[in-house]
């Protein structure tokens, strides 16, 4: 009886182990590709702005469209025990190397199309890669474990894997030079190099539980289907998906969230150069520029012990109204008020950490389809790909509108070794505060009326154990 304790207790960790390897390896290049991938176009290569809002324009439709695709197209597959693990054994090391890509332009100039293409190949395969391995990482949350305290955990676990990955990354932000990227280069390398690694640890160390399996002895063999017959399919999966009213709360609060997270970490820098270095005192900025680099990380850590006293909604509602209040003060005190507004931004980005129970959410959600619609396996990635369509070109309105705001205010006369103007530094203030205040508020507004909490929560959970254990039994 002991020796089978010990080895569900062996299985467990290394369940929690092997999946947290992956947000060690995502954190790298999550890291990577948000504080230095804009200001690289922006700041070294200089591209045409209507360039750059043209590509996102493109990468919006790409980035959106390939979630669905991707997701149906793994649920789907032949093998449907280890279809996922492959994805994350040898996708992984794949967008680990074609992401080093995008520290080499082809161009310097920003006019020539040559610097375009390879802005829109360095998004179009960051997305791609990011998609078809994320979408398995996501989708696998909700099949390891149904638990709320077993996703809690394995939650915390990923959490401290994803602080030590981000953390490592962020080392690189010293060695940022617009005029020399070499050092910077070969420290993104390694850092890449060891993301590599740990993904395929990850694919290669998780094994899917078994009642993932129960329902294959039964499954008929497939039958071939035409592209209009598979598009009809999803089709209508997606329109149940849509009927369910959790899941399109769910689509909308993530939508706004995904906004203010995108341009809290792609325009931190804008932050840092244009106004931090300039208006604080050297000491003060060194400090806050630690904490908003690395405070953050440990955001899921400290609010862990407040979920499990509170319970998720309630803590994910207390960081939405944390949210309102420090947009509110920091645009009322105004940009002179560095001291206030430092500590501000601080704050700021450790409730942004929120975000990442939101994976736990839609757990939840997964989990009420399956009761509703008496899935007889998991469809957890093509969910996941559904709600992407819909909640991932809000990454894509980020980008461009932080770009046509600051552009629209000096971003490109400036030189880089001159001050900049006070209405671009009043523009990263209001992109820092105002901006996600508004959609804050939205957040809020549509958090309240979610109701997959409590005791309706517990009874689709009673009802997911009960078919497993049905199926199981068959």
């Amino acid at each position: 009886m002991m020796s089978s304790r010990v080895q569900a207790l062996v299985r467990s960790r290394r369940q929690e182990i092997a999946y947290s390897l992956g947000g060690f390896a995502q954190s790298i290049l999550g890291t990577l590709h948000g504080l230095f991938s804009v200001i690289l176009f922006t700041n070294v290569v200089k591209i045409n702005p209507s360039y750059l809002i043209g590509g996102q324009v493109a990468y919006a439709i790409w980035n959106a469209l390939n979630d669905p695709v991707f997701g149906w197209m793994i649920d789907h597959s032949a093998d449907t025990s280890s279809r996922r693990l492959p994805v994350l054994k040898y996708g992984g090391p794949m967008w680990c190397m074609t992401f080093m890509g995008t520290f080499y332009p082809w161009s310097y100039d920003g006019q020539s199309y040559l610097a375009a293409a390879h802005y829109l190949f360095s998004i179009f395969c960051y997305d791609g890669f990011l998609t078809y391995v994320l979408i398995v990482k996501c989708a696998l949350f909700a099949d390891l474990c149904v638990d709320s305290e077993d996703r809690t955990r394995l939650n915390l676990y990923n959490a401290w894997f994803s602080l030590a990955g981000s953390s490592m990354a962020t080392i690189a932000y010293y060695y940022w030079d617009e005029e020399n990227l070499t050092p910077f280069r070969t420290l993104a390398f390694f850092f890449c190099s060891l993301s590599a690694v740990a993904w395929y640890a990850s694919g290669s160390l998780l094994v899917m539980p078994e009642h993932n399996k129960y329902s294959e002895p039964h499954v008929l063999p497939a039958v071939e289907k035409s592209y209009v017959e598979e598009f009809w399919e999803w089709f209508k999966f997606a329109g149940q998906l849509l009927r369910q009213r959790s899941f399109v709360l769910y689509v909308g609060m993530n939508w706004m969230m995904n906004f203010n997270v995108s341009l809290s970490g792609s325009f931190f820098v804008f932050l840092d150069k244009y106004l931090m270095v300039h208006l604080m005192p050297h000491r003060y900025y060194i400090l806050i520029t630690s904490l908003c680099l690395y405070l953050p990380k440990f955001g899921i850590q400290m609010l862990t012990p407040v979920a499990d006293r509170l319970g998720l909604y309630r803590t994910i509602l207390y960081c939405t109204y944390g949210l309102i209040c420090v947009g509110s003060l920091s645009v009322v005190a105004g940009v002179e008020h560095y001291f206030f507004w430092g500590m501000m931004v601080v704050v700021q980005k450790v409730l942004f950490s929120s975000w990442g129970f939101y994976d736990l959410v839609m757990a939840d959600i997964i989990d009420e389809d399956s009761v509703l619609h008496n899935r007889k396996e998991s469809v957890a990635t093509s969910v996941h790909g559904v709600q992407s369509l819909l909640v991932k070109p809000s990454s894509s309105f980020a980008a461009m509108f932080g770009v046509y705001l600051l552009s629209s205010n000096g971003l490109q006369e400036k030189g880089s070794s001159t001050a900049p103007t006070s209405g671009l530094q009043e523009a990263v203030y209001l992109l820092t505060f105002l901006v996600p205040l508004a959609f804050t508020f939205f957040q809020l507004v549509i958090w309240s009326q979610f109701d997959l909490t409590g005791r309706k929560l517990q009874n689709i959970k009673g009802k997911l154990k009960e078919n497993q254990r049905g199926g199981a039994d068959v």
